[in-house]
């Protein structure tokens, strides 16, 4: 599925959004969702300004040839609870 992802960057003096486009097998999670934000934006979105729209009929390929970048949500880590006390890597995405 192809989502288009919004958000307002920290500190704009003005209302304009940023957004782009993210592909995931399924709708994403709140966490998945803040997490791609957060590395598209490097940090600098502003809590509480994300939106996420599904574009049905929108095709990743096509997109790509058309020279839009498109960028794809990691699943989600589940810890197993094999007690290592290891925290979960951070979330990642990959541009197509």
């Amino acid at each position: 599925m192809i989502f288009v992802v919004s958000y307002r960057k920290k500190h704009a003096s003005s209302k304009s959004r940023k957004s782009f486009f993210a592909e995931h097998d399924e709708q994403p999670s709140p966490e998945q969702i803040h997490a791609l934000v957060n590395s598209v934006s490097c940090g600098n979105f502003a809590e509480n300004t994300i939106a996420l729209q599904r574009c049905p009929g929108f095709d990743t390929d096509e997109l790509i040839k058309a020279g839009i970048t498109v960028v794809r949500f990691e699943p989600e880590v589940r810890l197993g609870g094999t007690g290592t006390g290891h925290e979960a890597p951070p979330p990642r995405f990959e541009t197509r």
